[in-house]
């Protein structure tokens, strides 16, 4: 990382959000409620993980492929967002070591488009490999992932609003890439 002032304020600023929300990330396991230490440790383990993506993101934006594909470019301000979707940790390729997805937007000149980093580890760093698309300020839908479980599926689900449906879904690393691979509906609430 550039050890500039803007990306230090950043990475300063990303990780005194990321404590606030870094014991409820459903993705790692929680420490017990009576052990001060093991909090703390896991907070400083989120706060790790966090600087870590920041760094794999920075670079990324300063690599042309990757950086049109996270969308960086002309006047479009793209940032990640830690507040609304704590990262999410699993092994969703294979390869046994801990793989990270974090949500990001890009805001353009019409609206703010709303997506998904996969990073995977290259040699014990992160890098970013794909990005998938969650949806824009103006869409009828949003994709949520919540959790990567010990098979490395990303469980989530979609909302379309105009219908009134959210959808249990699945997705899976397929090479170079997440894919879906199951939708199902969610039973409606009782009373609705």
């Amino acid at each position: 990382m550039k050890n500039s002032p803007v990306s230090l304020y950043t990475l300063c600023a990303f990780a005194g959000i990321s404590l606030a929300i870094a014991c409820q990330s459903p993705s790692r396991p929680q420490p017990a409620a009576d052990t001060p230490a093991a909090v703390n440790q896991e907070g400083n383990e989120y706060l790790d993980a966090m600087a870590e993506v920041v760094t794999a993101f920075d670079a990324a934006r300063s690599d042309t492929a990757l950086s049109k594909m996270i969308g960086s470019g002309g006047e479009n301000q793209v940032k990640l967002l830690t507040r609304e979707a704590p990262l999410l940790f699993g092994d969703f390729n294979a390869d046994n070591a801990e793989d990270i997805i974090s949500a990001y937007s890009v805001v353009t000149p019409q609206d703010e488009k709303l997506n998904y980093a996969v990073f995977q580890r290259d040699n014990g760093k992160l890098r970013l490999v794909h990005v998938v698309p969650r949806g824009t300020s103006e869409s009828k839908s949003l994709l949520t992932f919540h959790h990567i479980d010990e098979n490395g599926i990303i469980q989530g689900n979609e909302a379309e609003f105009e219908k009134g449906l959210i959808w249990d879904v699945r997705y899976k690393w397929q090479g170079s890439a997440l894919e879906e691979v199951s939708r199902m509906p969610q039973p409606a609430a009782p009373g609705s």
